[in-house]
């Protein structure tokens, strides 16, 4: 009997040692990998460091660090990534991790938008909508919102511009502004985001109708 139960204990205690072992060497494989990320981070690769940022942000494999993240997607933003810039905006406009800093914000997203961001670029309009971290400004909000449709509208199946236009272009028939007014207005009315954009984009450049930047923000919107 005794016999017995120091085999059973000199079992278990060879499998407490054996998940030891296991633990500390998964725990070293770990610390490996995430000095040789920090490593690179270090050196400038911009994908590392985003990569060390989202661990921060996220607490992935490391303990959460919100200081940490923005340290590192800031660095990766420095050197023109869109990714990085549009986040930190995001991160600034919430307070997320960070004070909140509407006008560091703005500067973040502008970078990202400048970038072709289409989500930086919608978030810009707003910022000028409302004013927030930079001076109200109708005019602005409706130019970054007409950048951020066009690039949505550029990656979007338009079945409605076909239904609007093929019959016209096949004829070779100059399309009538106030025709397209009406239909552009009837379907915007009823929810078509394509018809809403296009009616939009009427008013923003001022084609068939009086320019009017508040009319074009309403309907981006």
């Amino acid at each position: 009997m005794r016999l017995i139960i120091r085999l059973v204990t000199i079992f278990l205690a060879t499998g407490y040692i054996s998940v030891c072992l296991l633990q500390e060497g998964a725990a070293e494989s770990i610390d490996k990998k995430f000095s040789a990320l920090l490593a690179k981070a270090e050196k400038g690769d911009v994908n590392a460091q985003i990569r060390l940022a989202s661990k921060y942000n996220y607490g992935k494999g490391i303990p959460e660090n919100n200081k940490r993240a923005i340290f590192w997607y800031t660095k990766a933003a420095q050197q023109g990534d869109t990714d990085a810039q549009f986040l930190i905006g995001t991160m600034y406009d919430e307070g997320e991790g960070v004070p909140e800093d509407k006008a560091q914000a703005v500067y973040w997203y502008t970078k990202a938008a400048e970038m072709g961001d289409e989500t930086a670029q919608y978030n810009l309009g707003l910022m000028y909508f409302y004013g927030e971290g930079v001076n109200e400004d109708k005019e602005k909000a409706a130019y970054w919102y007409s950048k951020a449709k066009a690039a949505e509208q550029e990656n979007a199946d338009t079945q409605f511009n076909f239904k609007m236009h093929s019959n016209k272009k096949e004829e070779g028939v100059q399309e009538d502004n106030r025709q397209a007014l009406f239909l552009y207005t009837k379907y915007a009315l009823q929810g078509d985001t394509d018809a809403q954009f296009l009616l939009g984009t009427m008013y923003y450049e001022g084609e068939g109708v009086p320019e009017d930047k508040a009319q074009a923000v309403y309907w981006y919107t």
